[in-house]
């Protein structure tokens, strides 16, 4: 996964980066998280911020070794 994505993104301003994937074992429907590039989260705050959605569903966050 590059950290870098292209992307069409009307109305935002700056760069994104693309710093994690969500992935689901029980959907094949995973989902990049986008942040305003420089910006961080831990797995833990991603998965926080995202639980209104992925609560119904058993997901993991996966990232680019190194990351």
């Amino acid at each position: 996964m590059s950290p870098w994505i292209d992307r069409w993104a009307p109305g935002i301003p700056r760069p994104v980066s693309c710093i994690a994937v969500i992935q689901r074992s029980d959907d094949d429907d995973d989902k990049l998280i986008v942040v305003p590039h420089g910006r961080e989260y831990t797995d833990e705050q991603i998965l926080a911020l995202t639980e209104f959605q992925e609560r119904f569903f058993e997901s993991s966050v996966t990232r680019e070794a190194g990351s």
